[in-house]
């Protein structure tokens, strides 16, 4: 991960850099030197051609590759859930029955995730309902328990369905045909998985590069770097005096507004002057207007007299009207007496068909119950023989190491008796051969004296 950091920072400064460089277009004179140095750089900065020497390395790219497909397979499950009656004689039995697994868990993890969100959302309404200040209840130290109850289910349930999916990833990689063919026919993934693909994919990438490349071309690429930056100085200083370029037309292009607005208020003392003598016609025309309104109100007293009298008249045919609509009214009435009880039938009928399906959703319900204290029984079981098994095994480690010891002490006596009867030959042939230098000595000695 520090060499996958240091890829990262050091692909973001030369992507800085770069765009930098692009924003002031500058034309490079074409000849064989500039040409000889951009293949330089591309060699340095595109490592996808070469590859790993260091075993170590393979290692770490062999890693990420078989994270990334753990991901893509991961990412194909939601999708193989909903086809799996399709995909069931490919992937057989055993593979059909951990997905069904699976989906088992993952529900049940929905589930666990919204208890414990409604949970924690009914916490925050009564911690703001009591107030910042006030003390703890008994039904919020219920509450809390319930929350860590909840906590503690989906902790469990979130390590169930870990294990179960590496059960499911153990069994692709035994069947790489079926899932080949699943790939084939898969078009599209959701948006967050194919985002965490893609940075999974630019991770290996940025590793491989950073693997690949030599100390000597690290420090070819910090030339460069220092280069580029020169380069990225330069073009600031022309910016800057762009700037001041820019500010100059600028202020010339604000005198020129000025001007422009001097004309504009000019107009405008203008055109206010016309708005008075417009005022002053306006002025005549409302006196002119309200003469001529007098003389209308005066001709409008005569029409009102003739529309009250109307007035009265129709008044007296509603009376007639109304008196003659009593029976179609009841009429209606009795229709919507009719439908009432009708729709009060209807809501009995279904009140009493809500209950049975009550009824039998409590069923349902014992039996999840049930089935759920199987599960923990079994569950408790498996525990039991997983500390067994721990044991065994380490017993057996216990064992090798005595073993192993045993071994390293005879082999130690070994070389060491070895180490004792070659002493012991050498002294002895040493010995002997001290023993025959002083046999032959005093024969010598003796022949001297009878020449004598």
């Amino acid at each position: 991960m520090a060499i996958a950091a240091t890829t990262i920072d050091m692909a973001s400064k030369v992507h800085q850099m770069t765009n930098g460089m692009e924003e002031i277009q500058i034309q490079p004179l074409q000849n064989k030197h500039t040409k000889r140095k951009e293949e330089e750089i591309n060699r340095l900065f595109d490592a996808s051609r070469r590859k790993l020497d260091s075993l170590d390395s393979q290692r770490i790219i062999g890693v990420l590759d078989d994270f990334i497909r753990k991901t893509e397979i991961v990412t194909l499950l939601p999708f193989i859930v909903e086809n799996l009656d399709r995909y069931s004689i490919m992937l057989g039995s055993d593979l059909c029955y951990s997905i069904k697994e699976y989906d088992r868990v993952q529900t049940t993890y929905s589930k666990a995730c919204a208890t414990l969100r409604k949970l924690l959302q009914q916490l925050a309404r009564q911690t703001k309902a009591r107030g910042e200040y006030s003390g703890l209840s008994a039904e919020s130290d219920e509450q809390s328990n319930m929350i860590e109850e909840a906590q503690t289910n989906l902790g469990f349930v979130s390590a169930n369905l870990s294990d179960n999916i590496r059960t499911v990833l153990r069994k692709f990689k035994m069947n790489p045909s079926a899932l080949q063919s699943i790939r084939i026919e898969f078009r599209e993934r959701a948006s967050e998985a194919n985002a965490l693909i893609d940075q999974l994919n630019q991770l290996h990438e940025m590793v491989f590069s950073r693997l690949v490349t030599t100390p000597n071309e690290e420090i070819e690429k910090h030339k460069l770097t220092i280069q580029m930056m020169t380069r990225e100085k330069k073009a600031r200083s022309l910016i800057t005096k762009l700037d001041q370029e820019l500010k100059t037309e600028r202020a010339a292009k604000d005198n020129l507004i000025h001007q422009k607005n001097e004309t504009v208020r000019k107009l405008k003392s203008n055109i206010s002057m016309i708005e008075h003598d417009s005022e002053v016609s306006n002025r005549k025309l409302v006196t002119e207007a309200q003469k001529v309104e007098i003389a209308e109100i005066k001709n409008s007293d005569g029409k009102r007299g003739k529309l009250q009298q109307e007035v009265i008249q129709l008044k007296q045919r509603l009376q007639t009207q109304v008196s003659s609509h009593k029976d179609s009214e009841l009429t209606l009435r009795k229709r919507k007496y009719k439908i009432e009880t009708e729709v009060e039938n209807w809501i009995q009928k279904y009140d009493s068909e809500m209950a049975e399906k009550q009824d039998d959703i409590d069923d349902l319900t014992d039996i999840y119950n049930d089935e759920k204290k199987q599960l923990q029984e079994l569950e408790e079981r498996f525990k039991t023989l997983e500390e067994k098994h721990t044991t065994i095994i380490e017993e057996r480690r216990i064992a090798a190491e005595r073993r192993e010891k045993a071994e390293r002490e005879l082999r130690v006596m070994v070389r060491a008796a070895t180490l004792l009867q070659a002493m012991w030959r050498a002294y002895r042939c040493r010995k002997a051969l001290k023993q025959k230098a002083k046999g032959k000595g005093k024969k010598g000695k003796g022949k001297g004296k009878k020449k004598r």
